[in-house]
This record gives C-alpha cells, structure tokens and sequence, in this order.
C-alpha cells in the first residue's frame, strides 16, 4: 500500500453580478491509497506523472424567491438567486517504486576469470 499526498492547483475564472470577470486560484489538497503489488514499508513511491483527468461541474440554483437561500456545509448561505458550484474531478498517478538494498559482491582479481 502506497500512501500519495498531492496539490491540484486550480484557476477558477468567473462572472459577478456585476458583470465583471474574476478570477480566483485555489490549491486541493488530496491524499490517497494505492495498492502496488510487492510494495513494503520503507520503500519509495517517486511520482512520473500526475494529471486530471475528470472535471465535473454541478451548478446548483435556488429561485430568487427563496428569501433564505440555501445553507452548505460550513453554515454559509447563498444570496437568493444563486448557489453553490461543486466540482468533482479524478486525479491520474502514474509512478513507481524503489526499494534500496544492500549486496555483497566477491571481489574479483584483475585479469582472473571467475569459476
């Protein structure tokens, strides 16, 4: 089992309601397991590459006349009319993994050939 902590970084351009454009750059933090065959503690998981791979956005609207907006989970609410943008997306991991080991080596005279 590997163990992968990463960062997405994401730039997320949008439109006010003053119809001015914004832009807002977050970092994702994510972690995930992965089960690599033969890997044991100790051993190194070196990233090759690391991609997106899925983005999918769900937009969620409330009508105007809903006087309280709807409440997420930290408790804060949306002005009437608007909502909450959730975004779900995979991450592609593609790596592999060293294990350093120590071995003895005879030591061979120059110009003998081993038997």
């Amino acid at each position: 089992m590997v163990l992968i902590n990463g960062t997405v970084h994401k730039n997320v351009e949008h439109q006010g309601t003053d119809h001015l454009v914004a832009s807002d750059k977050f970092d994702i933090f994510f972690d995930c397991c992965l089960d690599v065959p033969g890997a044991r503690a100790g051993d190194e998981f070196h990233t090759q590459a690391a991609e997106v791979v899925v983005e999918e956005d769900v937009l969620e609207l409330w009508p105007r006349n809903d006087p309280k907006g709807k409440r997420g989970k930290d408790g804060e609410g949306c002005p009437p009319g608007f909502g909450w943008l959730f975004e779900k997306m995979r991450v592609r991991v593609r790596g592999k993994v060293t294990r350093d080991v120590q071995i003895t080596v005879d030591q061979v005279v120059p110009g003998s050939c081993p038997t």
